[in-house]
Order: structure tokens, then sequence, then C-alpha cells
């Protein structure tokens, strides 16, 4: 019933019935070889040797299949049968290999993306999306990006399931082990690689209109399945070219130079994005300035992943009104500057409050520097007069009719560190209101 269902679901797009048959009696083979043989890891050891030297395989279902791969060149062009069987006897060692070496002493990364190769026989599954009729030329060098698609997509899929049932040979608990980092990062990391590699695949089979429709047909079943709906939405041409404008006016990069990448791809991303997801905006302004941003944020991510230093200044550049360092943070900047034109207040200060880049790198919070101003057991010591002439003259001006101000713990440089005057934002945001910033007031206790 398994193969059946996949074959109806996955594969109903192919016209020959006796196609979808082959394929469901196969999935149904190497579903069953995997779950029953698992403790017999020398039947499929054997199955390749049998095969190639025609001689009789050791149980019903694996006669069964060697019968059935050899049927392989009626259904399928040459190329594809070819990578069907190769898959094939990949797949059958690499259960031999998963149920017969265990403990598998050196687990490394490149080891479990290799084997996980072998065993998802990914390359059969992808083939078996075009009918025989669809060249291979048209679709074979988007097959590396396909079949990560199929390796992972099941791996993304299937975790919540194995996670609550307790079990830990899946390949994103055993990646956690061997990288000592967070299950939920290895995740996140899997289910952008099967994002990445379904664009990166649609965008080679973009050539080929036939090749791109199956595609698309299989990934839309495949997630039909699990509920979710897939849609395909065109950006519009003069949407994205105003995008392109409006970055390169900004100073963005748009071609690349030695150690600069272009900011196109970053920019096209981010137009997809505003389109797409934030189409529902009326104001064309506004989704130009969330593509921007978008672009800008996700470049800095990207880019910057080796220079903590850039991103570490950005915010306090930002504040004191300091150039930054590269155009992109630069652009990022301005634009930051601008939010209060295009969205509420609550809204601009919270996009303001978190759009300044982070650095991957640790970094200590900075804290505050505390003078001792009195001794146990000793005399009270005069305090110094350590305030710079311009905050004197601010403070005198308001002495006259306030209470005398007790000495304060913070200094002058901690004073303009963590207490800022409203006329040192005012050139930032013009338009600030002055209940937006906490005022400096001498002490009144009255």
């Amino acid at each position: 019933m398994c193969g059946v269902f996949v074959a109806c679901t996955a594969y109903g797009h192919l016209e020959s019935l006796s196609t979808r048959m082959y394929i469901a009696l196969y999935t149904s083979s190497v579903t069953y070889v995997d779950d029953v043989y698992n403790n017999q890891p020398n039947l499929p050891k054997a199955f390749c040797h049998n095969f190639i030297m025609h001689l009789p395989q050791e149980t019903s279902v694996l006669r069964a299949f060697d019968q059935l791969l050899r049927e392989t060149w009626r259904h399928f062009d040459g190329v594809q049968a070819n990578f069907i069987i190769a898959s094939s006897m990949y797949y059958m060692n690499a259960v031999a290999i998963e149920h017969g070496i265990r403990p598998l002493e050196t687990q490394t990364s490149d080891f479990f993306r290799f084997f996980r190769g072998l065993s998802g026989n990914s390359s059969s599954f992808c083939v078996f999306i075009f009918p025989n009729d669809v060249p291979p030329n048209s679709y074979i060098q988007a097959l590396p990006f396909m079949m990560d698609y199929v390796n992972y997509m099941n791996d993304v899929l299937s975790f919540y399931k194995e996670e609550v049932n307790g079990e830990d040979t899946n390949i994103i608990t055993i990646l956690s082990m061997q990288r000592a980092a967070p299950k939920i990062a290895i995740l996140e990391q899997l289910a952008n690689l099967v994002a990445s590699s379904y664009v990166s695949a649609n965008d080679i089979l973009g050539t080929s209109s036939d090749a791109a429709q199956e595609l698309t047909s299989i990934v839309g079943d495949l997630l039909a399945r699990c509920d979710f709906a897939l849609s395909s939405t065109p950006v519009d041409d003069g949407f994205l070219q105003l995008c392109l404008e409006d970055a390169a006016t900004r100073g963005c990069p748009m071609e690349a130079s030695p150690g600069i990448p272009s900011f196109r791809p970053w920019n096209v991303s981010g137009a997809a994005i505003a389109y797409i997801s934030y189409g529902h905006l009326e104001s064309l302004p506004a989704k130009l300035f969330i593509a921007l941003y978008t672009s800008l944020a996700v470049y800095a991510e990207d880019v910057y992943t080796d220079q903590p230093d850039l991103v570490n200044t950005f915010n306090a550049n930002f504040v004191t009104r300091q150039p930054q360092r590269t155009a992109i943070l630069q652009a990022l900047d301005k634009l930051l500057g601008e939010t209060s034109r295009h969205f509420d207040a609550v809204q601009a200060n919270l996009i303001t409050s978190i759009a300044g880049p982070s650095s991957s790198g640790d970094r200590q919070p900075v804290k505050a520097r505390r003078k001792r101003m009195y001794r146990v057991g000793s005399k009270k010591k005069p305090a110094e007069d350590t305030v710079s002439p311009d905050l004197e003259g601010q403070m005198l001006s308001r002495r006259a009719s306030a209470s005398p101000t007790p000495p304060s713990e913070f200094d002058a440089d901690d004073m303009d560190r963590y207490f800022r005057t409203r006329d040192d934002y005012i050139p930032l945001s013009p338009t600030l209101h002055p209940s937006h910033i906490r005022r400096r007031q001498p002490y009144d206790d009255t």
C-alpha cells in the first residue's frame, strides 16, 4: 500500500500506467528491504553480486526486485534507467552497511552526507519524475539539487515524529551530537538546505518548461500530502526594477568587486519577499522600504559572518551619527532613519529597536563604571566636579529652582553613554516627539 500511495500521489502526473505500477512495486520493495532485513544484512549485501552474476536471490522479495530492475529499460530512457540501477545498487549496499557495520566509529559530517546520498536512493526517485520523452539534458544539471531535496526533506518532515518516539538514529540527532550543536540548529540548517535546493533546481529547470512543470508537480503533490499549499507568484518586473534602482541610488554595490559580492542577488530576494509576503500593503514606498530592508539585513548576515567587527560597531555608529564602515551598512543606517515615514511611531520604534545587525561573535555587555564615593569607617571625601562644560551650562540653568543634587555614582562619560539628551537625537529623526526621549532632570525630593 505504501508503494501504491507514493506512485499515485507523487507520480500521478505520469501518463503511463505501467510506469506508475513499476514505481509502486519499486518503492514497496526498497521499503520492505530496509524494514524487514535490518537484522539480516547479508541478504542485501549479496544482492548486488547476485544481480550482476545472474544468480538467484535468496528471498522471494529480492527475487521480485531483481526481476523488476531488469525491466527498467521498458519504462525509462537509457540514461534514466542507468541512474535507477546504479542508485538501487548503492541503496542495497547502504542497507547492508547500516545494519551490518555497528557501531560506525568514525562518524564525520562528510561521511554522513556521503552515506545519506547512498541510503536516500534519491537518484531513482528524482528521475522517476520525468517521462521518458523529456530529454535528460533538460534536467540533468538540476539533479544534484533535486537529490538533496529528496534526501533531506524526509529528514525534516519526520524529525518531530522521531523525536517524540525517542529515536536517536536520525541524521539530525547524529549531527547534533557530532557537532555539539542543538538539534533545532541542525534542523534549521537542513530546512534551509531543502528550501535552497528547491530554488536552485527550479532556476536550472526554468530553461526547460516541461522539466520545470514536472518538478513543480511533484513538489506540489508532496506538500499537499503534508497539508502544505504550494503556490507560485511571479515578481512584477516593474517593482523589481524600482528595487534595483533604489539600491543603486543608495550606493549599494550592484556589481561584484574583489572581496565585495554584488548586492543584486540579495536585492532580488528582498524584492520577492516584499512583493509576495507584503503585497497587501497599498503603499509602494513602504513595500520598497521592506524590500531594501530585507535585502540589506540578509546581506549583512551572509557576507559579514567572518567580519564581526563591522556589525559590532553598527549600533554605536548609528546612535552617535558616525559613518558606517561599508556601503551596505551605510545604506541600512540611512534607511532606518526613514522608518517613521512609512510606519506608525510604535511600529517604527519596534523596527529600529531590533534592526541593527548583530555579531555572531561573543561580546561581553558594557558595564557602568561606578565610583566609590564613600568608604566605610572613613570621612566623606568631597566629590570632584567632572562635569563637562557643555553639560554644566545646561545644569546650572536648572539648579536655581531645584534642590541640591546628591553626588552621582556616574561620571561624565557614563552620563553621556547612558543618559542622552533629546538634542543628541534630533539630527537622527527631526520628527521625534519630546515624549519619546528621557530628559535629564536634576534630583528633586519635593
